[in-house]
Order: C-alpha cells, then sequence, then structure tokens
C-alpha cells in the first residue's frame, strides 16, 4: 500500500525490492522488439516466395515449412501439376485456407479438363465406329451432336478432330439421302411404266424394253453403291416386286402387241380386198387371229363385216347357216358364263395359267346346250381353250425344264458348304418350289421326283445330322433343368423358406443369409438362362416348374428386401432430420453410413432400388455437409471479424502505452480494463492467427501495465518527496521552540505541494500545533515534544514488530513485551494491514524530539512499508 513512501532509491534499487516487477521493466524493451523481428521475417519470407516459378518442388517445401501466410499463398501461385496440387492440398487442408482452397480449385479446373478431355474421346471414338457401319442413322448422328455439346469445351486439337469425322459423317448422310432420292425417283419411273402398260398399252415393245433396261441398270447401279445398305428394307422389296411384276408385263404386253399388229396387219388386208371377201370367212379369220381387247380394231372389224354383208345382201350379224333351236338358259347363268369367260381371257393375257385353268373348269361345269351361246362367245371359248392348251404344253415344257435346272441347284448345295441354317432353308425353299412348279405346269414324271427327292435327301444330310444333335442335345438340356429345379427345391426345402413365409412374413433379418440366398437365386437364374435350347413340348413345362420353385425362395427374399428397403428409408430419413450445426452431427452421420454399408452387404437391393436409394442418401449426406460447409464457412468470416477486432484493439493498446509521460494512471488503467472487458467479448479467431494475436495482446498488455506501474511510481515518489520535506519541516518548527530561528515558517509550508487526505490534515495539524507554540513561546509544548518521545518510541517499536524489523538491543525486553501485546490486538482484530496504516499515520503526526537513533529507525520503517498512496 505505501510503496510511494521515502523511495528516493535508483531503478536498480527498486529492482533488487520487487525483482517481479524488475523482470517485467526489464522485458519490456525485449518485447518491444518482437514485432520488428517477425515483420522482417515476414518480408524476408514473401521477398523469398517469389522466385518459385519454374521449381514446384521447392515451391510446395516452402510452403509446408514458412509459418507466414501471406507468403505460403504467394508461393502458392507457382504449383499447378496434378501431383504437387494434391500434395499441397492434403498438407494444408487444416493449416491454411487459403491456399488448400486455390489447390482444390486448380485440382477440380484439372479434373473437370480432364473429364472433358474424355467425352470428347469417347465422342470422337464413337463417331469413327459410325464411320464403319455399313447404314448411318440420322439419330445416331444427332445423339452424337448432342453428346459433344454436353462434353463441354474441348480443346482445339480434340475440336479439330471431331470437327473432321463429323464432315465424314454429314458426307455419308448426304450420300445416303441422294441414294434413297434416287431410287425413289426410280421407282416411281417403274411404277409409271407399269401404269402405261396396264392402261393405255400403246408403247411398242422396243422402247417398253429400252425404258426398263435403264431402269433395271439405275436401279442395279443404286444397288452396287457402297451406301446401298442403309435403303430401306420395305423399299427394296418393293422394288423387287415391281421388276418381277414388270417383267411378266413385258412379256405379256409383247403378245398383246403383236396380235394388235397381226390383226391391224389382217383388217388392212381384208379393207382393201373387200370384194373378194364373204362374212363366214371374215368371221373364222377373225376368230383364228390372236384376241386383244381393242375397241378400235374390232369397230374396224364391224365396219368390214357390215360393208361387206351389204355387198352381198346379208346383215352385218348374220350367218350363212343358222344354228337349230335350243332350249334357253337363264339370265343369270348366262351371265356367269360370259363373266367366267371373261376372266379366262384376262387370266390368259396376265399369263396367269392356273388362274385360267380354274375358269375353264368352271366353264367346262356349265351345259353349253343349255347356255346355247353365241357364235361369238362360242369362238371365244374355243380360241381361249386352245390358247390355255398350248400355253399348258409350254407350261408342262418350261416346269420340265425348271425341275431339271431346280435338281441341279440342288446337287450343287453338296459343294457349296454352306452353314447347316442356310443349308435347311435353301433344300426347303426348293421342295417349296418344286410343289410350286407342280401347281403351275402339273404333276411332274415319277423318276424325276425321284431324282429330285434323292438329291434333296443327300443335301439335307448335314442339316439333318446337326438337327439330330441339336435334339439330342435338347433332351440333355432338359435333363440338366430338371436337375437345376430339384436343386431349388431342395434348397427351399433345406432353409424351410415357404414355412418361414407363413408363419412370419416379415422374418428376422439375423434368421438368415439372405445375402448368400439372393446370391443362391441369382446364380441359378443365370445358370437356367445358360441351360441352352429345350424341346417346344417340353420348355413351357419346365419353364413353370422352374417357376414355381425359383418362387419359393424369391418370395420370403423379396419380402426380406422390402423390410431392408423401408430400413433404408429410415436412414434416409435419420440423416434428413440431423442438425448439421451441432457438433457430434458428422459422427452421427459417419455411424449412419456405417449401418447403410451393413445393410448393404447383409442384402443387396435390386439393381436399379439400390442405385435410387443410395442416390437419395448420398444426396442427404451431401446436403448434411453442405450446411455444415455452409456453417463452417459463416464461422470462417466471423473467426476473419473477430481478428479484424483483435488487431483494431491491440493497435489501441499499443497506441495508448506509447503515450506521454503526463498521461494519468487513472485513465491509463481505465483504459486497460475497457480493453480487457471487449477483448474478451469478441469471439475466437482463425487458428492460424490465434497464437499470434494472443502472442501481439500479451506484449501490448504488458507495454500498458508498464506504463500505468511507471506511472504510478512516479506520482508515488512525488507524493514520498512532498511527505519528506513535510514532515522535515515540522521537525525544524519543533526544533526553533528550543533555538529559534528567523524564517518564514507558513510561505515554506505554503510552498510545498499539498498530499492527499488524511495525509495532509494530520501533518497541517502538527505543523499548525507547532507554529502556535512557535509564536506564543508555549514552554508547555515544549515540554509536550519532552513528553511525547516515550508515546514515539512506543509506536516505533510496534511498528518495527509488525514490519518485522529488528529494535535495538536495549529493548529486547520490551520488545519482547510489545509482541505479546501486537499478538493480541492482531487476534481480536484481524486487519493486520489496517493496524501497520494506523500506526504509520499515528506515529508521522505525533509531535515529539527524535535523536538520530530515533530517526533512523523511523527511515527504516519508512523504507520497509510498501503498499499504495497515502490514504487509498
Amino acid at each position: 500500500m505505501f510503496d510511494f513512501l521515502f523511495k528516493r532509491t535508483s531503478k536498480n534499487t527498486a529492482t533488487k525490492l520487487n525483482p517481479s516487477r524488475g523482470t517485467q521493466q526489464t522485458a519490456q524493451p525485449q518485447q518491444s522488439i518482437v514485432p520488428a523481428v517477425a515483420d522482417s521475417a515476414k518480408q524476408a519470407a514473401l521477398a523469398q516466395a517469389q522466385h518459385f516459378e519454374n521449381d514446384e518442388a521447392a515451391a510446395v517445401a516452402f510452403i509446408q515449412q514458412n509459418e507466414f501466410a501471406d507468403a505460403r499463398l504467394k508461393a502458392a501461385q507457382y504449383v499447378h501439376s496434378e501431383p504437387m496440387l494434391e500434395q499441397l492440398y492434403q498438407a494444408m487442408r487444416n493449416a491454411d485456407r487459403r491456399v488448400a482452397k486455390l489447390m482444390q480449385t486448380r485440382l477440380d479446373a484439372i479434373r473437370h479438363q480432364s473429364a472433358v478431355a474424355s467425352k470428347a474421346q469417347t465422342c470422337i471414338a464413337r463417331a469413327q465406329a459410325l464411320i464403319q457401319l455399313p447404314s448411318l442413322m440420322p439419330n445416331q448422328v444427332a445423339q452424337l451432336d448432342r453428346d459433344w455439346q454436353s462434353a463441354g469445351a474441348a480443346t482445339p486439337v480434340l475440336q479439330e478432330s471431331y470437327q473432321a469425322v463429323r464432315t465424314q459423317l454429314a458426307q455419308r448422310l448426304a450420300a445416303q439421302a441422294g441414294l434413297q432420292r434416287a431410287v425413289i425417283d426410280a421407282r416411281v419411273r417403274l411404277q409409271r411404266l407399269i401404269e402405261n402398260i396396264e392402261g393405255i398399252d400403246t408403247l411398242a415393245p422396243d422402247e417398253l424394253a429400252r425404258q426398263s433396261a435403264q431402269i433395271e441398270a439405275e436401279l442395279a447401279q443404286h444397288r452396287a453403291s457402297p451406301e446401298a445398305p442403309s435403303l430401306p428394307q420395305p423399299l427394296l422389296t418393293e422394288l423387287t416386286n415391281q421388276q418381277q411384276r414388270l417383267a411378266g408385263l413385258q412379256l405379256a404386253h409383247e403378245q398383246r402387241f403383236a396380235a394388235r399388229m397381226a390383226r391391224q396387219q389382217a383388217l388392212t388386208d381384208w379393207e382393201a380386198a373387200d370384194d373378194q371377201l364373204d362374212v363366214d370367212s371374215l368371221h373364222r379369220n377373225w376368230r383364228a387371229l390372236p384376241a386383244p381387247d381393242d375397241a378400235v380394231l374390232q369397230a374396224r372389224f364391224d365396219t368390214l363385216i357390215a360393208r361387206v354383208g351389204r355387198s352381198s345382201g346379208l346383215s352385218a350379224n348374220a350367218s350363212p347357216v343358222l344354228p337349230a333351236l335350243r332350249p334357253q338358259a337363264s339370265a343369270d347363268q348366262q351371265r356367269q358364263f360370259s363373266s367366267a369367260l371373261d376372266a379366262m381371257e384376262q387370266a390368259l393375257q396376265d399369263g396367269l395359267l392356273h388362274a385360267a385353268a380354274d375358269q375353264d373348269k368352271l366353264l367346262r361345269s356349265n351345259d353349253l346346250k343349255a347356255l346355247r351361246p353365241a357364235p361369238a362367245q362360242a369362238t371365244r371359248l374355243g380360241v381361249a381353250r386352245a390358247e390355255l392348251s398350248r400355253l399348258q404344253d409350254w407350261a408342262k415344257w418350261g416346269g420340265n425344264v425348271s425341275r431339271e435346272e431346280l435338281i441341279k441347284a440342288v446337287e450343287d448345295l453338296a459343294g457349296q458348304n454352306l452353314p447347316v441354317t442356310e443349308l435347311a432353308k435353301k433344300v426347303g425353299s426348293s421342295r417349296e418350289r418344286w410343289r410350286a412348279l407342280d401347281t403351275a405346269s402339273g404333276a411332274a414324271p415319277k423318276n424325276l421326283w425321284e431324282r429330285f427327292d434323292s438329291v434333296c435327301t443327300t443335301a439335307y444330310a448335314p442339316a439333318a445330322a446337326h438337327f439330330k444333335q441339336l435334339a439330342e442335345q435338347r433332351q440333355e438340356n432338359a435333363g440338366k433343368a430338371r436337375m437345376l429345379i430339384a436343386e431349388l427345391v431342395k434348397y427351399a426345402d433345406d432353409h424351410k423358406l415357404s414355412a418361414t413365409v407363413d408363419a412370419d412374413p416379415d422374418p428376422d433379418s439375423s434368421s438368415f443369409d439372405w445375402k448368400g440366398i439372393a446370391a443362391y437365386c441369382q446364380q441359378y437364374s443365370q445358370a437356367w438362362h445358360q441351360v441352352g435350347p429345350l424341346d417346344r413340348k417340353e420348355k413351357r413345362t419346365l419353364q413353370a416348374e422352374f417357376d414355381c420353385a425359383l418362387r419359393r425362395l424369391m418370395g420370403p427374399l423379396t419380402q426380406q428386401r422390402q423390410h431392408e428397403s423401408a430400413q433404408r428409408e429410415k436412414l434416409i430419413a435419420e440423416v434428413t432430420r440431423l442438425d448439421p450445426d451441432q457438433r457430434s452431427s458428422v459422427d452421427q452421420l459417419r455411424a449412419l453410413q456405417e449401418r447403410w454399408q451393413q445393410h448393404a452387404r447383409s442384402l443387396p437391393l435390386d439393381r436399379h432400388e439400390e442405385q435410387a436409394l443410395w442416390q437419395r442418401f448420398r444426396s442427404a449426406c451431401d446436403a448434411v455437409f453442405a450446411k455444415r460447409k455452409a456453417s463452417s464457412d459463416a464461422a470462417d468470416a466471423e473467426r476473419r471479424q473477430n481478428l479484424q477486432a483483435k488487431e483494431a484493439l491491440c493497435g489501441t493498446l499499443e497506441a495508448t502505452g506509447q503515450g506521454g509521460p503526463d498521461t494519468d494512471a487513472g485513465s491509463l488503467a481505465a483504459a486497460l480494463h475497457d480493453a480487457t472487458a471487449a477483448w474478451n467479448r469478441i469471439g475466437p479467431v482463425p487458428r492460424t492467427a490465434e497464437r499470434q494475436i494472443e502472442q501481439r495482446h500479451q506484449v501490448a498488455v504488458a507495454a500498458l501495465q508498464a506504463k500505468i506501474d511507471a506511472v504510478k511510481r512516479a506520482a508515488a515518489q512525488a507524493q514520498a518527496n512532498v511527505l519528506r520535506d513535510k514532515i522535515m519541516l515540522c521537525q525544524q518548527l519543533e526544533a526553533a521552540l528550543q533555538q529559534p530561528v528567523e524564517r518564514n515558517w507558513a510561505d515554506s509550508w505554503q510552498a510545498l505541494p499539498a498530499m492527499r487526505s488524511p495525509w495532509e490534515a494530520a501533518m497541517r495539524n502538527r505543523f499548525d500545533a507547532a507554529l502556535r507554540a512557535l509564536q506564543a513561546g508555549d514552554a508547555d509544548y515544549v515540554r509536550t515534544l519532552q513528553d511525547n518521545q516515550t508515546p514515539l518510541a512506543q509506536q516505533l517499536l510496534r511498528l518495527e514488530i509488525v514490519c518485522g524489523l529488528a529494535s535495538p538491543a536495549a529493548l529486547s525486553g520490551e520488545r519482547l513485551k510489545m509482541q505479546v501485546e501486537v499478538l493480541q490486538s492482531s487476534l481480536k482484530s484481524g486487519q493486520r494491514e489496517m493496524s501497520r496504516e494506523q500506526l504509520l499515520q499515528d506515529l508521522f503526526s505525533l509531535p515529539a524530539q527524535a535523536d538520530a537513533q530515533t530517526t533512523s529507525r523511523m527511515t527504516a520503517v519508512m523504507n520497509t512499508v510498501n503498499g499504495s498512496e497515502p490514504g487509498n
């Protein structure tokens, strides 16, 4: 409390008396050097961080060893390769957020570019594969373009490669489109040619052959095109049918054209010599000619008959010999006869021999006597039957020729080494053609049929052996299938799964090895698909038995999977309910992920369901991490703000500690108290800067506290000097009572500064009492000074005991007695410090004469008692 009293000692003495404070004073200059040294080291590190442009390894080593964040960030600008980025990211992830974020950004950019390049390479490879396809579809190219757009911004080299391949694809698409348009145009012209033949029928055979050959050449060229596989199959089928139809129509057209020319030539000759002809000969000759359906020629013939009849005196429709009267048929029979005759003639014109034969059978079923056909109809019927007979002869001859060719073709099959399936198809199609020839050309001779059947049997022998082998294999596969079914049934019986389903629709997952059951079902399902082909009669039965046996396993497995799916849903719901702001949320999330993995290992679900649930679970986990990251970012921003606030507070403390010597200690203490309260209110700062800012704060607080102590010591020293001067003045005034001295005592007192109460009042009372006694010449006051020597000695002895100072040896007895009193007084009051203060005040305010020894003892007491200022 009284460290201000009489302390005119040097700083070294103060340091000896109070070693702890001396340590602070001597440490203060050293602490003031720390910021300067740190700033110099930081500048050196920043300068060194600028020299790693071509040495990433040195930059990474520097960043990992340096303690200055700005220097680390500057050196990190020179790290670009992926291995170094990954190494530095792992090292700085929990040490320097700015460097780690920079590394993560560059790693993400590299990985993104790598992913873009991979997708681009995949698109280029697909484009090159599309070029090699025999048929290119526009939707394939469109999907390729969409995938290329979704891949992102590729490098110029990849873009150039893709554009080159894409140009080839565009050229192929254009070529395919052009080929299809050309084929469609040829089909349209072919259709028009067919319609011209079937309609007007005035085209000359030579012109027809020329146009047909031209179209055939174009179609052959189109079929030989490299892009021919891209042509639609229905279009090619239609073209083939139209070509075959044109070939048939072309032959019929040549026959009709020849018949028309023959009739036209006959009419021309008859019209030139009509006076030498008669009606009967004209009718006979006209019926003998081929009969095309030409109204113009028939009109010319009718006109000729009319002219010849008028010249001979007969009507145009008259006949030289009238048939006998026959019974008339009904009108319906006449119409049926006419219709059948017209159909027969039309079939003969179209080259449909089978249809013409059918119509001939229908006509032969009618009674011609009852029908009594007109002579023209009878003539037409005879001509038609003659033509049918002629064509049948030709068909029979042509059929035998075709059969010989067919036998030759079947014989050639043995040396072609065809696959058995194709061989069977060819032999089967050959037999179908033989039967078609029997229908169109009549039955074949027996010997020819036996030859054909023999060569077909010989050619079909490899296929028959192959199909026999397949049949045996089917029987073997059926045995394998039955074994699989039996094993499934036995497995289900051993595990009693069906009974479990009946008793407990949701069995405990620990009761069965559900993962093993699922793997067993999948294994046997795959084995069933690998059994191979089965006989059609047995396949349906075996499939039903296998499905029934598999359901015994899949039933409980499906229920358990539903239970597992519900458990996964609960895990997703638990993740959704997690509070990201809680510190335990990460541990809880990891526990939920472990539980998910345990469920996934115990029983995998269906792949699509498993993937969907996993995507939802992962999305929920990502959402929790995202919220935590957002909270962490907010906390980081708050820590940075707190760091700025603490840096500002440290700056304020440093500025306050560097104030002038006239600063008041109270204001400095108040500033330190406010700064301490503000510091405690500020939240945490980033970990990387926490130690540095704490050191700076401690240095600033120590400097300000040292400033406060220095101000207090200076103020206490000044007060002590004033007190010493006033005590000396009082002693001099009291000495003047016995030896008067000429002096203005009041002015001397006024010249001294005032002290704080109660010291000022106590010393003023002592001074005023001595001054009044001096002015009044009071001898009693002199005696009082002498009488007070004993109380002064007693009070001084008490203070020596209280302060623990040694007393003169002559006073040992009195000291022992006084010690007992002091101890008793201390035990009663319990306020030792207040007793020392009161004793000290009483000692200084007691007017008494003191010798040199007493003055020395009082000085020792004053030097020993150290505390706060007087009166505080």
